[in-house]
């Protein structure tokens, strides 16, 4: 039997998964609806309008666009990244990961007990240290 030789994957870089989170703030208006979305809940008032996916409402549409968005994380082939292996797992388990304790469990995409608001998601994406910060961190040491 001839032995195969399997090309390696191509490397990715962190810029692929940054532009693509940028874009989602972006195309989602996540800061104005996470502003929007915080006035409401001081008033009391249903957050319906604000969170939409895939015909669903409130809190269950805004649970499926999170949903989503960690397959699409967790599907990110942090394997090729420059540093292989070692700093694929850093940037999945240390970067990435541990923004969503306490509101989702990343590895099983799984809501952890009320999951995540709209300001909650926002800040998570965008706020200082967060998930685009740490990635842009993490992107410099590439």
């Amino acid at each position: 039997m001839a032995d195969v030789e399997t090309a390696p994957a191509p490397v990715v870089n962190l810029s692929l998964l940054i532009e693509y989170l940028e874009e989602e703030v972006r195309e989602k208006q996540l800061q104005n609806r996470a502003t929007e979305a915080l006035a409401l809940r001081r008033r009391g008032e249903s957050l319906d309008k604000l969170c939409m996916s895939e015909g669903l409402q409130g809190q269950a549409g805004l649970d499926a666009y999170v949903s989503q968005l960690v397959a699409r994380l967790r599907d990110f082939p942090y394997m090729s990244l420059p540093g292989g292996r070692q700093a694929g797992c850093w940037v999945r388990d240390e970067v990435v990961a541990p923004c969503f304790v306490g509101y989702w469990d990343f590895y099983s995409n799984q809501k952890r007990g009320q999951g995540l608001g709209m300001w909650e998601l926002w800040t998570l994406l965008c706020g200082t240290n967060m998930l685009l910060d740490r990635l842009r961190f993490a992107q410099r040491e590439e």
